[in-house]
């Protein structure tokens, strides 16, 4: 878990994370093409739009739901969840730096108020009290 923090809280694996990885987003994953001209941002809100589909599918995301966030990183799913259901978001996430990034966006886009940040190893278990916390 050390060396996953060291990782990254370095500056150039943020800016990394942030502008190859991301594409300028917030999200850092590999993302679903739908055309030969998407670039990495375009593939990662279209792989976001499809995992948020696919949990309302599961279970229907309200305004009164709670969702949580494993590994939530720079917070950009859990921004994306915000704004489309409405929905209060808790992200648990083992880096500092990526926690401040998510808590500084968040404040951004005007949904801090639904975006709570948990510093956290989730490897070690989530806490007690989050029993039936999340819908």
């Amino acid at each position: 878990a050390d060396k996953v923090v060291e990782q990254y809280d370095l500056a150039h694996a943020r800016i990394f994370y942030k502008y190859v990885m991301g594409g300028g987003g917030m999200d850092i994953h590999y993302g679903v093409y739908r055309s030969a001209s998407d670039g990495v941002y375009e593939s990662s809100k279209e792989t976001n739009k499809r995992l948020l589909t696919a949990l309302d599918w599961m279970s229907p995301v309200k305004p009164d739901s709670v969702v949580l966030d494993l590994g939530s990183g720079h917070g950009g799913l859990s921004h994306e969840l915000i704004q489309r259901f409405g929905c209060k978001v808790v992200g648990m996430n083992i880096s500092p730096e990526q926690n401040k990034m998510n808590e500084d966006e968040a404040k951004k886009l005007g949904v801090a108020d639904k975006n709570e940040v948990v510093l956290a190893n989730f490897n070690d278990g989530l806490p007690a009290e989050w029993d039936e916390k999340f819908t």
